[in-house]
């Protein structure tokens, strides 16, 4: 079993003191299985871990903040090479070509 957080261990040395004797070791059992029982329900972490995703998210945020300004990049270079050929992202003029742009049927 993990070890207890200091909070814990301390209240569970303190009820441990308090009945160390008779039916009152009966009730120390019990606490003592319902507390565990709560704490395993609670599915903590440990700090590594904590730490741990904390670091995998701070590297995940900065390869966002990289793809990003990738992105903007391409998009800018994009809208550049789209500013200087305007021709190639002209539509044909229907009129000129003597097609409708309604489908006949």
């Amino acid at each position: 079993m993990p070890e207890l957080p200091p909070l814990f261990a301390d209240l569970q040395k303190k009820l441990s003191d308090v009945m160390s004797s008779g039916p009152a070791a009966q009730v120390q059992a019990q606490l003592r299985q319902t507390l565990d029982a709560t704490l395993q329900k609670m599915d903590l972490v440990t700090r590594e871990e904590f730490d741990q995703q904390g670091l995998l998210l701070e590297q995940a945020l900065m390869k966002l903040a990289e793809l990003e300004a990738q992105l903007k990049a391409f998009t800018s270079q994009a809208g550049e090479a789209a500013a200087s050929n305007p021709a190639a992202n002209a539509r044909p003029d229907p009129s000129q070509t003597g097609t409708s742009p309604i489908n006949d049927q």
